[in-house]
């Protein structure tokens, strides 16, 4: 006991100023107080002393502000206790837990007895000042000036309302400021008032036989202030009963009335603390009859109401039998014996008999009542015994769980606190992951009656009557008989003969933050009886501090995953993670942020040194940019791109992405501002690459497309004129036609690449759309084609002659490069279609061939320029891929469309959509 005792004096300055800062005022007597705690921690000394009592209720103390400083204390040591680190034994608990109580007990007694005395007092002095107005009143209806209250003379025939001094000396009002009237004095009631007494006094009035008024009201004084005022009057009547005179004299009873409210919440205040008390009380008067029972004390006597206890014999009824059987004589119980001595009696271990008529065994303290120096009641206050042990423990395994680093640790600890607090033989703990209860993991405790189970290792399948506690969320205690006979056992008995043997069952269920299961706590076989309602209670509290424990472990584990991620993810995508304070200009950099702005490692960051970091030419930019992430208009999304010139990047320049949020306050202001800068500068290179090398294809392009066009031009014309000559023999014609032929391919290969270069240049293809009958057009378009593959066979399908407006030469080459590629890729033997119909203001137009499907993942960039798909690739030269995207880009600028469709049973069809009217561009 010494160890903890030498601690607290020890730690005794520490322990009286945090005292002294929860209860906000310094603690008086605390050295005495506190010698005599370490005194009975060393088991000198048991009782505490009277000083701080009697400190506890000095005048004007509230009992709220008693309980307070007592709690307060309790927390203090603890507190010291736990970061000490220190682990007191269960009897060194108890003896300090009991000395702060009956300290606090003793003083509520105290105070109550002060209370007492104070409301007698009060209340012979409100009877005697009743009894002194009722003999006086005669006097103020005839003598003005033998009292302060204010009299009144009011003439009912003229309505002339006269007023002692009393309206001055009470109520404040100058004589020049009273009008000698009723209605000054109606003006003067207060609004919601003056209805109600202006009609009360004036039926009295017309009533026959009414000759007193009375009525409290409240009343305005000379500085606008209410004061609630009793005012009496009686009535003078003539010889025919008419009322002609009446006299009355008001009283100020503002100060009375809110010292008896003022009673009243005191007595509720005291009422409602008795009730709250988790420890039983009740009173006795000098006869042993009970005067008064708290929640607390019914509770564990097994009473429903108060009235089945007042006025009985407590002794007779609750204290009759001693714990082994022999009667208790009255006078030898020690709680009579406090009538005769007037000292307080402190019994450690004791029994008082329940309405059941089961024992309770008890620690209790009657406490003496005072009034004039003699004892007139007594005060009893009692605690179950084995509730308080269990309190105790549920404080000690509180400690243990905090302490407990993982779920296995967790579930352990809460398994054996569990057995041991409630005494019980059998304790299993289940934790399940979303109701899997094949991933469930389990914690038992047996005690050595279960020896032979020690080996068990077979977990809840989580059917049955363990499903039914985690589905319900709600505990569930049972007897044995009762267990046997419940529906969600009778479906768990195939199971029943594995486990140890259940006897009884308690089950409580862990309930997460959010209100979903998390496994349950389950005990069987208590040591002595059944489970109780306050076992229960014990155990719902210890599931919540497990369930608390085992998210936090679950939460503590999952962050350090996510750090651990994060850190990996980061590492691999050098990606930088940086943090503004807004408010301080404060920055924090991991070390791949340092790395990619050229800053040493323990290089201290600030906002300014960020900026200093950038390019000049980016700095004002990105500047800006923060400002406008930090306006709460923006909705605080933060996206740029910047170069970095660091102290250790020897001049060299770094390109880097960020990306981030501003955070705001509930006033809109920024309060933290964080995010990601990625290293982009291999792409910014490559990025800068590809555009020099696009440019040098387009000008290259350009150059040699348009060179070509003058000596293809030259060839074209030389190999007509030659044909046109007489006397070629057929393989001069044959070879000439060649030439025409490939240079006229050529020709169009030149109008791709001169059309390629105008797209990509961004200047699209431009359109002379003219007025032409749809029917002729794709009949001359593929009588042209046919003429060309005279092998193969074209069919035509238009379903009437319609007028519209296209550029006639563009869709020329667009129809021709569709029919081409068709009767090229078409298998031989099959016909080649060109379908042209009118769909709403749209014409629909298509080409159809039977051959290969075009390949799956050829499709989605078939229109784009320079692709052709494996397979397709024109060897011979024909070709340089942009066909198609010709067709595209023509399409578009008639604000038209293409799509294929392409299988091996349906063959492949190329359909364009394209409005009737075309317009200019």
């Amino acid at each position: 006991m010494s160890a903890l005792a030498q601690f607290l004096d020890d730690r005794r300055a520490e322990l009286i100023r945090r005292w002294e800062e929860r209860v906000q005022h310094p603690v008086e007597g605390t050295p005495g107080f506190l010698d005599a705690l370490s005194r009975a921690l060393r088991g000198e000394e048991q009782e505490p002393p009277d000083s701080p009592c009697r400190r506890c209720v000095r005048p004007g103390a509230q009992l709220e502000a008693v309980i307070h400083e007592f709690d307060a204390l309790r927390e203090v040591v603890f507190e010291l206790i736990h970061e000490a680190g220190l682990q007191p034994s269960s009897e060194q608990i108890r003896i300090l837990t009991r000395f702060i109580s009956r300290s606090l007990a003793r003083a509520v007694v105290q105070f109550s007895r002060e209370s007492e005395a104070k409301a007698a007092a009060d209340a012979q002095k409100m009877a005697r000042d009743a009894e002194a107005l009722r003999q006086s009143e005669t006097r103020y209806l005839l003598a003005t000036r033998a009292t302060r209250n204010a009299v009144w003379d009011w003439d009912l025939l003229t309505d002339a309302l006269s007023w002692n001094e009393g309206i001055s000396t009470v109520f404040g009002y100058a004589p020049e400021q009273v009008i000698p009237y009723a209605t000054w004095w109606y003006e003067h009631i207060h609004p919601e008032d003056r209805e109600r007494v202006v009609h009360g006094i004036h039926a009295v009035i017309g009533s026959a036989h009414g000759q007193h008024w009375e009525d409290e009201y409240r009343f305005r004084r000379a500085d606008g202030l209410y004061r609630r005022v009793r005012d009496r009057g009686s009535i003078v009547r003539d010889s025919q009963g008419k009322a002609v005179r009446m006299v009355g004299a008001m009283q100020d009873v503002t100060d009375q009335r809110e010292a008896e409210e003022n009673l009243s919440e005191r007595e509720e205040r005291l009422r409602g603390l008795l009730e709250s008390t988790a420890e039983g009380i009740w009173g006795l008067d000098t006869e042993g009859r009970c005067t008064f029972a708290n929640f607390a004390c019914l509770r564990l006597l097994g009473y429903a109401s108060a009235e089945e206890l007042l006025g009985r014999d407590m002794h007779a009824l609750t204290h009759h039998t001693r714990r082994d059987g022999r009667s208790y004589p009255l006078e030898e119980c020690p709680i009579h014996e406090v009538f005769r001595t007037g000292q307080h009696a402190d019994v450690e271990d004791d029994v008082v008999w329940r309405k059941d008529g089961r024992p309770l065994r008890v620690h209790y303290r009657a406490s003496p009542i005072f009034r004039e120096g003699r004892v007139v009641g007594t005060v009893v206050t009692f605690e179950d015994r084995r509730y308080a042990a269990q309190l105790r423990g549920l404080a000690e395994a509180s400690l243990a769980i905090n302490r407990a680093d993982s779920l296995h640790a967790v579930l352990q600890t809460v398994t054996e606190k569990a057995r041991e607090i409630i005494g019980a033989h059998q304790s299993i703990t289940s934790m399940t992951v979303e109701q899997n209860w094949a991933q469930a993991i389990n914690a038992i405790s047996l005690s050595d009656k279960y020896e032979a189970w020690r080996g068990y290792d077979e977990h809840p399948t989580g059917k049955g009557i363990y499903s039914f506690v985690c589905k319900t969320n709600r505990p569930l205690r049972m007897t044995q008989e009762e267990l046997e006979r419940h529906p969600q056992w009778l479906g768990f008995s195939e199971y029943k003969d594995t486990p140890p043997p259940l006897r009884g069952w308690l089950a409580v269920p862990l309930i997460g933050r959010d209100g979903r299961n998390l496994g349950l706590i389950q005990l069987s076989d208590r040591y002595e009886g059944e489970f109780t309602a306050e076992d229960e209670d014990i155990l719902v509290q210890l599931a919540q501090l497990a369930s608390v424990a085992l998210e936090n472990v679950q939460l503590a584990q999952q962050t350090r995953e996510a750090e651990e991620w994060l850190r990996l993810a980061t590492s691999a995508a050098h990606i930088g993670i940086w943090d503004l304070n807004p408010v301080t200009g404060a920055m924090r950099w991991d070390a791949r942020m340092k790395e990619s702005f050229g800053q040493p490692l323990d290089a201290s960051i600030d906002f300014a040194t960020f900026l200093a970091s950038l390019h000049p030419e980016d700095r004002e930019r990105t500047h800006e940019a923060v400002r406008r992430a930090l306006n709460p208009a923006s909705g605080g999304e933060y996206i740029n791109e910047y170069r970095t010139m660091g102290p250790l990047s020897d001049g060299a320049v770094r390109w880097v992405s960020s990306r981030g949020r501003a955070y705001f306050d509930e006033n809109g202001r920024a309060v933290r501002f964080t995010g990601t800068v990625l290293d982009i500068t291999e792409r910014k290179r490559l990025e800068e690459e590809t555009r020099r090398r696009a440019e040098f294809e387009q000008q290259l392009i350009g150059i040699v497309s348009h060179d070509l066009r003058n000596p293809i031009g030259a060839i074209t014309l030389a190999a007509a004129t030659l044909l046109r000559r007489a006397g070629l023999n057929e393989r001069q014609s044959m070879a000439i036609s060649r030439i025409v032929s490939s240079a006229e391919r050529a020709s169009r290969m030149i109008r791709d690449l001169l059309d390629f270069t105008q797209v990509r240049s961004g200047g699209g293809l431009r359109i002379e759309p003219k007025p032409l009958e749809l029917n002729d057009f794709v009949h001359q378009v593929a009588d042209e084609v046919q003429l060309a593959h005279p092998e193969r066979e074209l069919i035509v399908e238009c379903q009437d002659d319609t007028q519209v407006e296209w550029d006639a030469d563009r869709m020329a080459q667009v129809l021709t490069n569709l029919l081409s590629n068709a009767v090229r890729y078409a298998h031989e033997g099959t016909r080649v279609t060109v379908r042209a119909r009118r769909q709403d203001e749209q014409i629909l137009l298509s080409v159809h061939n039977q051959g290969e499907p075009i390949a799956e993942e050829v499709r989605p960039r078939l229109f784009q320029p320079l692709t052709q798909g494996p397979g397709q690739r024109d060897h011979a030269g024909r070709s340089i891929g942009l066909g198609l995207f010709i067709v595209d880009q023509i399409l578009r600028a008639h604000g038209g469309t293409i799509e294929v469709h392409s299988t091996r049973e349906q063959g492949t069809t190329f359909t364009a959509r394209l409005p009737l009217r075309a317009l200019p561009g």
